[in-house]
């Protein structure tokens, strides 16, 4: 396994455990998550993240945010309040943690890049808007027998199933008109 990059979940070791207890016809083993963990100290494997960024976020600009933006929603109702944001589903990705070996170096297999961008938007009363989502086909064919209303989100799409310019503006001007 660590010569092919795999990346083992604590899920994966307790269900291969139980494969092997089943093979040797042990009754009443359940590679319960006690056992797990003493599997790991009597191994020394440990969990580790091969991957992934970190941002920090002062103290001050996050005051000065919290500050202007109140400023900026005093004029408003709550449900008037919207906040969107973007996010990529990698629907393809493996795991970011592993168990691994005390003393192995982290190394990180290549990831898919399949993915869809998911726009969703809440107001500050919790009202949920049809999510936007964004994929590399116009038509999939999982929507053959759809009707693109029919969905329950808004389905976009383009060569790199990437958030333009112009799907956000088409998004924002179709909310808008919502709210008229």
């Amino acid at each position: 396994m660590r010569a092919a990059n795999a990346r083992i979940s604590g899920t994966m070791i307790q269900e291969v455990a139980r494969r092997f207890a089943l093979e040797f016809g042990l009754t009443g083993f359940q590679a319960s998550s006690g056992w797990l963990e003493k599997f790991k100290l009597r191994h020394k494997i440990n969990r580790k993240i091969l991957c992934g960024e970190s941002n920090e976020v002062s103290v001050e600009v996050l005051e000065d945010f919290i500050a202007k933006f109140r400023y900026f929603a005093s004029g408003f109702k709550e449900e008037d309040i919207f906040n969107a944001d973007e996010c990529d589903l990698f629907f393809k990705a493996m795991p970011d943690r592993s168990l691994v070996l005390k003393g192995d170096k982290c190394k990180s297999g290549k990831l898919s890049k399949e993915r869809f961008t998911v726009l969703l938007c809440a107001s500050a009363t919790g009202e949920k808007l049809k999510p936007l989502v964004i994929g590399t086909s116009a038509k999939p064919r999982a929507f053959r027998n759809l009707r693109p209303d029919d969905l329950l989100v808004t389905w976009k799409s383009n060569k790199r199933a990437w958030m333009t310019a112009a799907i956000f503006e088409e998004w924002l001007r179709s909310v808008d008109r919502q709210m008229k």
